[in-house]
Parts: C-alpha cells; sequence; structure tokens
C-alpha cells in the first residue's frame, strides 16, 4: 500500500491534517488506534484562528450550531469570588468571528471526520496500531496492525505523528522535549447540568490560595471545573482527591442536578520537542508541545499546526517546490517560536491563579484590582 502522506493519530489535529490533503487531492491514509471517537470533552477552548480554519474546511456552519459557543467574559475572582479582573474578549471585535470560543470536543472531531470522508483519496482505518516505523531518502515505511489482525506494512513520502503527548514517533525517532519546568496536578470535572437554575455565563478562575479552582459554562449542558490538588494530597488516589476538592464546588452550585461524565487527574507539562522534523517524518499537536490550559490553546495549536504544515507537505509531493527542504524546515522554524511563547504565557497565567504565598497572594490581588480599572484598549493587546 502506497500513500503520498500517512497520518498517524485522528485527533483534531490528524483530522485536520487529512481535511486538507483531501481537498488538495493527495492520497492520504489517517489512522488512529481507538475504535471510535472519544465521547468526553478534553479541550473546551478554541479561537478565531482556528474557526478560520474551519471556514477555510467548509465546516464551521455546521459546527457553530451545536459544537461552538463564543465566550462571555474572563473573570479572576477572589476567594469569595469577587471579581479582581475582567476582560470581555469579544466585546470590541469589529469582524464577525469571535475571538473566543467554547467547544464540545467530540462534536467538533464528528465535524472533521465527516469533512474528510467526503474525500475519496483519503483512506481511514479505526482501532488500528502502529508497530514500527522506518525511513530512507525519499520514503517512509510504516507498519501498522488493523483490528489486531497481521502486520500490514505501509509506504509513505511523508508521515506526519499526531500520536499525542506519548507519541510513539517522536520516541522512535530519538526526538527528546525541552521542558520548561512547569508541572502541576489538577483535577478535571466535567459535568452534565440537567436543573433549571441559570449559571454565570463568565469564565471564572477562583484565585483561591487554599483551593484555585476553574470554571466553564461550556456548550449545551456542560460544565467543567478544575481543581488544583495541593502538593500534599496523593494525586493516586483519585476518589480522596475528589472529596477534598467536592466543598468547593458545592458551596453555589446544587450538586444533585449535575451528572458528572469524568473526573480525571491531569498533571500539566510546557514541554516542546527539540525538533518536529527528521527527514521525511514530522510532528505535530501533542507530540510535538504540551501545556497547560490556562489560555486554551492545546488544540489550538495542534490546528495551527497542521494549517502551516499541511500546503507545505501538498508542494513537496507535488514537486512544486524548488526548495523543498528550506520550505519543510519552515514549519518548526515558524511555529516552534510562537508555541513557545504561548506555553511561557500559560505557565505565568497559571502562577497567577495559584499563588499560595500569603505576601505575593495580596499583591497579586491589589495589582489585578489595578488593572482592571486601565482602559480596556491595553488590556485587550496585553491579553491577545
Amino acid at each position: 500500500m502506497n500513500f503520498d502522506i500517512v497520518i498517524a493519530g485522528c485527533g483534531p489535529t490528524g483530522a485536520t491534517f487529512a481535511n486538507y490533503f483531501g481537498n488538495f487531492g493527495l492520497k492520504v491514509l489517517v489512522f488512529d488506534k481507538e475504535k471510535d471517537i472519544i465521547d468526553y470533552p478534553r479541550a473546551v477552548h478554541i479561537d478565531e484562528d482556528v474557526i478560520r480554519v474551519f471556514q477555510e474546511l467548509g465546516l464551521y456552519e455546521e459546527m457553530k450550531k451545536d459544537a461552538i459557543k463564543p465566550f462571555q467574559n474572563y473573570v479572576l475572582a477572589d476567594e469569595q469570588g469577587k471579581t479582581l479582573f475582567k476582560f470581555s474578549p469579544n466585546s470590541s471585535i469589529s469582524h464577525e468571528i469571535p475571538s473566543c470560543n467554547w467547544i464540545l470536543q467530540p462534536e467538533i472531531e464528528k465535524y472533521l471526520r465527516k469533512g474528510f470522508a467526503k474525500y475519496k483519496n483519503v483512506s481511514f482505518f479505526e482501532n488500528t496500531e502502529l508497530i514500527d516505523v522506518s525511513q530512507t531518502a525519499d520514503s517512509v515505511k510504516i507498519f501498522i496492525r488493523k483490528n489486531s489482525e497481521e502486520k500490514i506494512c505501509i509506504t509513505s513520502k511523508f508521515l506526519i505523528g499526531c500520536d499525542g503527548g506519548k507519541s510513539f514517533i517522536r520516541k522512535k525517532i530519538g526526538v527528546s522535549n525541552h521542558d520548561f519546568g512547569f508541572k502541576k496536578s489538577w483535577m478535571v470535572l466535567d459535568t452534565e447540568y440537567h436543573g433549571n437554575e441559570k449559571f454565570s455565563e463568565d469564565h471564572k478562575q477562583f484565585c483561591n490560595p487554599k483551593q484555585p479552582v476553574t470554571y466553564v459554562n461550556g456548550v449545551g449542558n456542560h460544565f467543567r471545573w478544575e481543581f488544583m490538588i495541593n502538593p500534599k494530597h496523593n494525586v493516586s488516589d483519585e476518589s480522596k482527591v475528589f472529596q477534598n476538592v467536592l466543598p468547593y464546588l458545592n458551596k453555589d452550585y446544587p450538586v444533585e442536578d449535575f451528572k458528572i461524565i469524568r473526573k480525571k487527574i491531569y498533571t500539566f507539562h510546557t514541554l516542546v520537542a527539540n525538533t518536529w522534523r527528521v527527514k521525511n517524518i514530522f510532528l505535530a499537536g501533542d507530540a510535538a508541545h504540551q501545556m497547560p490550559p490556562f489560555l486554551g490553546q492545546g488544540m489550538c495549536s495542534g490546528i495551527k499546526d497542521a494549517k502551516n504544515l499541511s500546503w507545505k507537505l501538498a508542494l513537496a509531493c507535488q514537486n512544486r517546490s524548488q526548495e523543498t527542504n528550506e520550505l519543510l524546515d519552515s514549519y518548526y522554524n515558524e511555529r516552534a517560536p510562537q508555541v513557545n511563547m504561548i506555553i511561557k504565557i500559560a505557565a505565568i497565567m497559571g502562577g497567577v491563579i495559584q499563588y499560595g504565598n500569603p505576601i505575593l497572594y495580596h499583591l497579586r490581588n491589589i495589582l489585578l484590582k489595578i488593572i482592571n480599572v486601565l482602559p480596556s484598549s491595553p488590556i485587550d493587546r496585553l491579553i491577545e
């Protein structure tokens, strides 16, 4: 089996690549280890650049009906819920695309897969395990096992590793990560609300020195809370952690009306692969970079990787570029500095939310209150 491009992993990043390559007319295989789309939310935010990608792919008009909801306000609050800082990211936009949006990731992925399914030149394998990878000067050999059957050998001009933070491909090609040093564990609680009360549409970060909390009123009846885990607590005891954070939810919300669809402990990292290309193999999405969620840019960054690299690989496949290597190297040169900057800002934002030192806590609150009364235009530029 021969392809122009093989994509390992069909999450949002891999599926975006598949849509672009399908439109470009390339012969493509995308495969994923899962039997189906993961049915619980992970990413919950996209920005205007990602919406433009979805528009370009012809998917946005359908997506916005039930998978995307424009953001209202971003609020940093103290432990009593009093506003320290408030920002309305979509209030000053002069175009039709909201700059901050909530999403339902499973629905977004359904639309992305529906998008590339219309291309006869795109093949898709589910429940497919990546076994091995090797490459020559001008091709890549990919060994897979589909539906637990015999091993299959596939040849491709290029391979893109969209296989997540624990990327098999990244390890196979010997690429290490640069660690920016941020490492915090949080419990993520995804729920569905089945009551009649109306809750704040604001996205709130509660800067409680004892228990930092993030609140998201998402698409439809999806609500998310994120709770930083005290370093003294055992993160391996999920039930104990949940009992420790539950009182901070009980204060304002009738827990009996919320159905928990997932609770999971994550350790947030700040990691970037030291290179995103080894010959004809590329890394994208979480395989290339991992960041804390405080700017909502994890999934966005992977989709922007696909936007940047897809047309370059299309030119390389069609032999239209006289400077192919330089063009393909520009993927890392252009994207890595942007990702590095986002990771650093996200880590700073996480630090602001997580202050436990009493002196720093009070200084932060005073500073945020001062910033909050400044004219909105410089604040807009600061956040954006």
